[in-house]
């Protein structure tokens, strides 16, 4: 069984705190569990992850709310 980690991305909260979950995560010896980013802000991906220090060395799913 794998857990599935849910990060959401909102705009309240600054970008950088991404850092913080984002390592702690590459440190796992083992790959075995599966990361979700949802994104509530209107920021895409790419620019989300080039304002973080630390990028995620795992496979992770990336969706994001649908832009009105």
């Amino acid at each position: 069984m794998k857990l599935t980690f849910i990060v959401i991305i909102d705009p309240v909260k600054d970008i950088s705190l991404l850092n913080i979950l984002i390592h702690p995560l590459n440190l796992q010896t083992t790959k075995s569990f599966n990361v979700i980013f949802y994104n509530q802000t209107l920021m895409d991906e790419a620019v989300i992850f080039s304002r973080l220090n630390v990028r995620p060395t795992f496979d992770y799913l990336y969706d994001e709310h649908t832009k009105i």
